[in-house]
C-alpha cells in the first residue's frame, strides 16, 4: 500500500548513499503501527514527528543500521528540546520513536535495539492470560541467588552489578544508583554502627552517564536506611578501593581527592568512570539470565507490561529496573504490614508521592525515624536468613 506523505519535505528520506533513513521509516511503517488510533490522535502524531522528532534525526544514518546508541541518541536529543518531564516524554513522544525501529526490526528480522523483545504465549490460554501469569517479583530462590552474587565478595564485583545493591536494597531508581557517589553512604550520628545512602541528590541524564540535580516532586531526594548486612558490603568495597587507589586521581573523568568522591556504580573496573542507567539495566538483565534462571520471556512480558501503561511504569524505565524496585517494595511491605501508617513509610523509601498530607518527606530525615525503620526491616528481610546461609 502506498504510505501518504505526511513529512515536510525538508526531511530527507534517504542518506547521502541511498539508504532508507528513519524517516523513512516513519512513512512507511506509520499507518500500521497507528492503525487502530482516532484520526485526532494520529494527526497530533504527525504533528510531533515533523516539529519535535525529525528535526534531530541525523539523515545519513540508514534505519538498519540503528543501534541501541543510536536510539539513545535520538531520544536524548527530543528529549531535552521537548520542555517535557520525565513522566510526559516517555508518555507523548518516546514511543513515537521506539515504535518505528521496533516495527522495522519486525519486518526485516534486524534485532530489536530498543531492548524489548516478543512475547510468546500459548494460544490455548491467549496473551492475556499469559500476561497476567507473568512472574515480576523474585522467588525466594532468586532472591537468595541474586543476595549471594551481589554480597559474597562486593570488593571483586564489575561495578555495574555492585550498582544494583543499591537498586534492590535500597529501592533506588537505575539514575538515582547510577549518580550515587560513596560520599552519599554515610553513619547516621545518633547510630554511628548505622548507615545511611541519601539518594537522588544527584541523578545522572537520560541515556547517560552525566550528572544533574534532580528536581522532580517524584524524585526527590530522600535518605534510606541501609540493611547492616548490605552496610558489611559497601564498607569492603570502600576498603578495597582504597588499597589499591592512591589519591588524588585526576583524569578526563574528572579529580578524586578521596575514595568517597568515586561514583557507586562504575563500568567494570574503571572505578572513575560512572555508570549509566543503562549499564545498570544491562547488568541486571544478564544477571537475571545467567544466574537466577529468568527465560528471556518473562523479561519481554514485563515489558510489555510496561510498554502498554507508560504512566505506571514511567519510574523503573526498564523490566530490570522495575523488578529490583518491586522486589524491595515487596519486603517493605511485608515489614510495615501491621503498622497504620506502613503506606507512608513505604512510598517515602521508594521514593513516591506521600497520600499522607500530615506528613512531609523532611519527617523521616529523623534519625530516630530512620533507626526505626531499619529495626523492623531487619527482622523480616529475606536477604538476613540468606546470608547466614551463603557457605
Amino acid at each position: 500500500m502506498e504510505i501518504a506523505f505526511f513529512l515536510d519535505p525538508k526531511f530527507s528520506r534517504k542518506t547521502n548513499k541511498g539508504e532508507p533513513n528513519f524517516n523513512w521509516a516513519v512513512e512507511e511503517y506509520f499507518e500500521e503501527i497507528n492503525a487502530g488510533n482516532l484520526k485526532e490522535t494520529n494527526d497530533a502524531y504527525v504533528k510531533n514527528y515533523n516539529e519535535r522528532i525529525c528535526p534531530f534525526v541525523k539523515p545519513n544514518i540508514p534505519i538498519d543500521a540503528y543501534d541501541e546508541d543510536t536510539v539513545a541518541d535520538l531520544i536524548e536529543a527530543v528529549f531535552y528540546q521537548s520542555g517535557y518531564s520525565e513522566v510526559s516524554f516517555e508518555s507523548r513522544l518516546d514511543h513515537l520513536i521506539c515504535d518505528v525501529v521496533r516495527m522495522h526490526c519486525l519486518k526485516t528480522g534486524l534485532d530489536d535495539p530498543t531492548l524489548r523483545y516478543d512475547f510468546k504465549y500459548s494460544e490455548d490460554i491467549g496473551k492475556e492470560v499469559a500476561l497476567a501469569r507473568v512472574q515480576k517479583s523474585f522467588s525466594d530462590k532468586e532472591a537468595s541467588l541474586f543476595a549471594k552474587a551481589l554480597l559474597t565478595n562486593p570488593e571483586s564485583l564489575p561495578g555495574q552489578e555492585f550498582g544494583l545493591i543499591a537498586c534492590d536494597y535500597a529501592g533506588a531508581r537505575n539514575n538515582e544508583a547510577a549518580g550515587l557517589s560513596f560520599r552519599d553512604f554515610y553513619p547516621m550520628k545518633s547510630y554511628p554502627n548505622e548507615y545511611v545512602l541519601r539518594l537522588g541528590a544527584l541523578t545522572t541524564n537520560k541515556n547517560r552517564n552525566t550528572l544533574k540535580v534532580s528536581g522532580k516532586t517524584y524524585n526527590a531526594p530522600r535518605i534510606v536506611p541501609v540493611l547492616d548486612v548490605v552496610a558489611e558490603a559497601i564498607l569492603k568495597r570502600i576498603k578495597y578501593l582504597e588499597s589499591v587507589l592512591t589519591f588524588p586521581i585526576e583524569n578526563e573523568d574528572g579529580i578524586f581527592t578521596s575514595v568517597y568522591d568515586l561514583p557507586f556504580a562504575c563500568r567494570g573496573n574503571k572505578y572513575t568512570k560512572r555508570c549509566s542507567s543503562n549499564d545498570l539495566s544491562v547488568a541486571a538483565n544478564e544477571l537475571f539470565l545467567n544466574k537466577l534462571g529468568f527465560t528471556q520471556n518473562r523479561l519481554a512480558g514485563i515489558a510489555e507490561l510496561m510498554y502498554r501503561d507508560p504512566e505506571r511504569f514511567v519510574e523503573e524505565k526498564s523490566a530490570t529496573c522495575y523488578t529490583c524496585r518491586r522486589d524491595f517494595a515487596t519486603e517493605l511491605s511485608i515489614a510495615f504490614f501491621s503498622r497504620k501508617d506502613s503506606m507512608s513509610y513505604i512510598q517515602y523509601i521508594m521514593g513516591h508521592k506521600i497520600e499522607d498530607s500530615s506528613i512531609k518527606r523532611n519527617d523521616f530525615t529523623d534519625e530516630d525515624y530512620l533507626h526505626e525503620i531499619k529495626e523492623v526491616l531487619e527482622a523480616s528481610h529475606r536477604i538476613n536468613q540468606f546470608m547466614k546461609t551463603k557457605e
